[in-house]
């Protein structure tokens, strides 16, 4: 009964952290209001996250685990490099869709707090290097074209590049995915 307790009131917390980071954003976040959204009190907040980075760090993994970002391991499987970059730019756009809010604070402020800065951007970074190389593996290119075919391909997976084509510019997610993958084939 009181695991069940100590794990509902932990998991009441990186709710509230979360639901604050859609709205106002990390930076804009502190720790006496976590508390008050998830209705415990800073000592308690304390005793389950000893600090703002371990909060941030189970924030980022509990929103993950309810709507991972696409799996490039899967993109492997697709040999022709034309289908594999528009199905990896669909799957990415498609993510940003449904989780813009939170993506975009957390983008914007993951630079600025040190709380984030050990934690998000080595994982952020490690995950956008894995998608740009798998994407970019698809094509028999030498080292000069690979590098700027990897150049575009960071490019085309850019949150802000999204943010951009659909939301300024009004293209659909598929549109947008379909622009962006015809520039990474005609890198030459």
């Amino acid at each position: 009964m009181r695991a069940e307790k100590t794990a509902s009131t932990r998991q009441r917390i990186i709710e509230a952290a979360i639901e604050l980071h859609g709205t106002v954003g990390p930076a804009n976040t502190s720790l006496s209001a976590v508390a008050r959204q998830a209705g415990v009190s800073r000592p308690t907040l304390y005793s389950h996250f000893g600090d703002e980075a371990s909060l941030f760090r189970a924030c980022t993994m509990h929103w993950m685990s309810q709507d991972p970002p696409p799996d490039p391991a899967a993109w492997l499987e697709i040999d022709d490099s034309r289908e594999r970059v528009g199905t990896a730019l669909s799957e990415i756009y498609s993510h940003y869709s449904r989780n813009e809010q939170v993506i975009g604070n957390v983008f914007r402020d993951m630079y600025q707090l040190e709380s984030m800065r050990s934690f998000n951007v080595p994982l952020v970074e490690k995950s956008f290097a894995a998608m740009t190389e798998i994407i970019s593996s698809a094509f028999d290119d030498g080292p000069d074209l690979a590098v700027r075919r990897s150049a575009m391909v960071s490019v085309t997976l850019s949150f802000h590049t999204w943010r951009q084509l659909v939301k300024v510019e009004g293209l659909t997610n598929e549109q947008a995915a379909d622009l962006m993958a015809q520039l990474v084939a005609c890198v030459g």
